[in-house]
């Protein structure tokens, strides 16, 4: 899982990747509901993929460690 974790740090990436699949998912759902077909798979398949990056993000993110001074010292 080394290169999910690479995939999930790298914030420009991993949004364009995600904005990637939504846009190719609601061109299936355009094509779809004109053809008369069912679409609620491809709503819940959109759920799935905000909960999938959601998930990767929290499994796998660095969190950004914040320096603590002590002023008094």
């Amino acid at each position: 899982m080394e290169n999910v974790q690479i995939f999930a740090n790298d914030v420009n990436m991993r949004k364009e990747v995600k904005e990637y699949l939504i846009q190719t998912l609601k061109g299936e759902i355009i094509t779809r509901a004109f053809n008369g077909q069912d679409v609620k798979d491809l709503a819940e398949a959109r759920n799935i993929i905000d909960i999938a990056f959601d998930a990767m993000v929290k499994e796998f993110t660095r969190e950004q460690v914040k320096k603590v001074f002590n002023e008094m010292e």
